[in-house]
């Protein structure tokens, strides 16, 4: 039985995120590898469609938050290796040996189950080692990493394929903090060595590092994540690299009409209008991800212009004021942010980036908030739209 649908829907270039991995990587040494991160769902883009596109672009290895994720992209044919960033428990130890994840190692605790798991399934499991070096998140301390690369080493079925590090402030203009994890790092580095282990694949660089900090570029492998989606990861960033958002979250008008000068609109009374105008409502409200906070501040855009949200926005709605003499019918399209829609229109609709000041927010979670009621389409470069 076929169903409607709503006419919300997330647009996705994919032809957008190769641009933006090439031109991240266009700076770096030819020798840099890249894994991808494509956790929560490629920051709402969709994992898998991100995930082909991105190894398609040259990209090494993919990255995930959790264990399901990284299966999700093994059961949908992606196998390339994939780093779990987050820790596992250790009742997912098997599931990640028999799927072949390479997950991050930060305590001893979790040796035992991971190389029982090994052995279960008759693999070797590989693993990086993470360093907290100023995060303040998961990692071993600095101090312990020799010790624990030899406990890694020790255990049967694990292979130590790689140590990494998180940096905290990479997206900011003064580099000082980053420049010291970064020391801090290669101290550890040093110490692992000296211990007699090889630390393996050496990675520390995320979006704002691979931007901004040419020290990273000493490493074997930079971790891009939002850059990968067209957006900088902070204001404090150069914007010198070219990005194209990937992402145009789109609606239509679904009711229209006029109504008098005193009119209330939404809950709470907080818009009432000033002189007749017209009200268009478009169908997609807070539980689709578009955030309750745009209420009486945010602006979509029809047919070239950007009209503003009237009043608080509900859960599946929200209206607009278009005035008397608009150009907008019943049914057209809405543009809530993406990226430019053609040279001809003088006025663009705003960009994830745009909403998220607003919002007081970054565009991650713009982004990773569209919730998934809201059917992605994939844009190839010939412009084929493919759900």
């Amino acid at each position: 039985m076929e169903t409607s649908a709503r006419p919300g829907k997330a647009t996705i270039s994919l032809e957008a995120i190769k641009h933006n991995f090439r031109s991240i990587m266009q700076g770096l040494p030819p020798i840099t590898s890249a894994c991808a991160a494509v956790k929560a769902n490629a920051y709402g883009h969709g994992a898998i469609q991100a995930g082909h596109a991105l190894l398609a672009a040259g990209a090494d290895m993919l990255g995930v938050a959790s264990a399901a994720e990284g299966i999700e992209l093994r059961q949908n044919g992606l196998q390339c290796p994939i780093l779990i960033f987050g820790p596992f428990f250790p009742c997912e130890a098997e599931e990640i040996a028999r799927f072949q994840l390479t997950p991050f190692i930060a305590d001893r605790e979790r040796l035992k189950p991971l190389s029982q798991a090994a052995a279960k399934t008759g693999t070797t499991v590989k693993v990086f080692l993470k360093i907290d070096t100023g995060m303040g998140r998961v990692g071993c301390d600095p101090a312990d990493a020799p010790a624990l690369a030899l406990a890694i080493h020790s255990s049967a079925g694990l292979q130590l394929a790689g140590t990494a590090t998180h940096l905290a402030a990479a997206d900011t203009a003064d580099p000082a903090y980053t420049r010291q994890q970064l020391a801090t790092f290669q101290q550890a580095i040093n110490g692992i060595r000296e211990n007699g282990m090889d630390p393996g694949i050496i990675s520390a660089g995320n979006s704002g590092a691979t931007i901004t900090a040419t020290e990273t570029a000493l490493f074997d492998l930079v971790r891009p994540g939002i850059s990968l989606y067209g957006y900088f990861p902070s204001h404090e960033v150069p914007r010198e690299l070219s990005l194209l958002p990937a992402m145009t979250f789109e609606s239509a008008v679904s009711f229209i009409k006029k109504v008098p000068a005193g009119t209330h609109i939404s809950y709470g009374m907080t818009y009432t209008t000033k002189k007749p105008t017209t009200i268009a409502t478009i169908p997609i409200g807070y539980a689709d991800g578009w955030a309750r906070s745009l209420s009486n501040r945010g602006t979509v855009w029809i047919n070239g212009s950007r009209y503003p949200i009237a009043g608080k926005i509900c859960m599946d709605q929200f209206m607009i004021d278009l005035g008397l003499n608009s150009n907008v019918s019943l049914y057209d399209r809405v543009v809530l942010f993406g990226p430019p829609q053609g040279e001809r229109f003088e006025v663009q609709p705003a960009t994830a980036e745009d909403i998220a000041d607003i919002c007081g927010t970054i565009p991650y979670e713009i982004t990773c908030g569209i919730s998934g009621r809201i059917p992605r389409v994939y844009q190839e470069a010939d412009q084929k739209q493919v759900k």
